[in-house]
């Protein structure tokens, strides 16, 4: 992902960039005819949402920078372009076919995430190994017509999915023992910098959320991690760089939000075109139902998403976004949160117990 500045571009605006985006949905299924030339009107606005909603990601019909990026790599298909290992990795949904058919053939590479990283170039190059191809780790038109001989329809679920699960199940059963990574977000996808205002509230919540529950976890033995310090706010890309190194069995993310509707949890899962994430589909589950049968606070959703600390992270990732609502006069709705922290944090390290003591059974159980 760029971390370049982006101005994000939404109904009402004009021009070449509107051409642009106009082009890109109409190439992937997504038109906009009635809107005139140039113009981001009600059809464009639709479009937008449309896709947004297609690929896990809110569907507000403004064309941010996660928008965008998402955008750029649906026009991709398989063959268009030769994939291999740089930095910044490639991205697309050619590359998410092609780990799709390497999977469904056995080959390990983790998620299909459409990122061509480390585990992409291994798979690519044991796939050559076995069919006598060069070893080069590149997916060039030697690999992709060699995939092309081969039934492209799985024999059952993904074996990303089966492997995710497999090596959950290597582990102890229970929390002593695991390694969790807790990721307080900042509230912005800026590098890392002192947190500006007004980031700096929902960030502090966040982190004190997120600093009460590592400390509970440790009590039950399990190896945490913070993805930042109180003051700092890494970017997205940057915390999920951390928590792969870190390995954890679990990424936990933590998110602060407010709306005019008022209080609410939702949480999110990875999930995309071609894969979902179903041992984070589990735990989200198990995460939303004991929180919100801790403080009594209703569930708004429970749904896959595509944003970074998600995608990036190779490990179960979850995203608990806590809605606070909006309260100008007292602040009412914050200070009933962080009473709530400590049952919260207690909810969320008996979700994560359940969930690993119900790997080894037919799925997980309710706390």
């Amino acid at each position: 992902m760029s971390q370049t500045i982006f101005s994000p571009i939404r109904e009402g605006d004009s021009g070449l960039s509107v051409v642009d985006i106009r082009d890109r949905l109409h190439a992937i299924g997504f038109p906009s005819p009635s809107d005139p030339p140039e113009r981001f009107g009600a059809a464009t606005l639709g479009a937008v949402k449309a896709f947004q909603a297609s690929r896990s990601l809110t569907p507000n019909g403004i064309i941010d920078s996660l928008t965008w990026d998402t955008l750029t790599e649906a026009g991709w298909q398989l063959g268009d372009r030769v994939l291999y290992e740089r930095l910044p990795w490639m991205r697309g949904d050619d590359i998410a076919e092609l780990q799709e058919r390497l999977a469904n053939l056995g080959f390990d590479l983790g998620k299909v995430d459409g990122i061509f990283g480390p585990s992409a170039r291994r798979a690519v190059s044991e796939f050559q190994r076995n069919c006598g191809l060069p070893i080069d780790g590149i997916a060039g038109t030697d690999v992709i017509a060699m995939l092309a001989r081969f039934d492209r329809a799985p024999a059952g679920p993904p074996n990303p999915t089966m492997r995710e699960r497999l090596m959950l199940e290597s582990g102890p059963s229970g929390l002593s023992g695991r390694r969790i990574f807790i990721d307080p977000s900042g509230g912005q996808s800026i590098s890392t910098v002192l947190l500006p205002e007004p980031a700096s509230e929902s960030a502090g919540l966040s982190f004190a959320f997120a600093l009460d529950l590592a400390g509970q976890l440790r009590n039950k033995g399990v190896n945490t991690l913070l993805s930042r310090s109180a003051d700092t706010n890494p970017s997205d890309s940057e915390r999920a760089g951390l928590a792969n190194w870190f390995a954890p069995d679990v990424v936990l993310s933590i998110a602060i939000s407010q709306a005019q509707e008022g209080t609410g949890l939702r949480c999110k899962y990875f999930g995309r075109p071609r894969y979902q994430s179903s041992a984070g589909q589990d735990l989200a589950s198990l995460v939303s139902q004991n929180c919100s049968s801790a403080i009594g606070w209703e569930t708004e959703s429970i749904e896959a998403a595509a944003q970074p600390i998600l995608r990036e992270t190779r490990s179960v990732a979850v995203v608990l976004d806590v809605c606070l609502g909006l309260n100008s006069v007292d602040g009412q709705h914050e200070t009933n949160f962080r009473q709530a922290i400590g049952l919260m944090s207690s909810a969320c390290a008996s979700a994560l117990d359940t969930f690993f003591r119900g790997l080894s059974d037919d799925g997980p159980r309710s706390s």
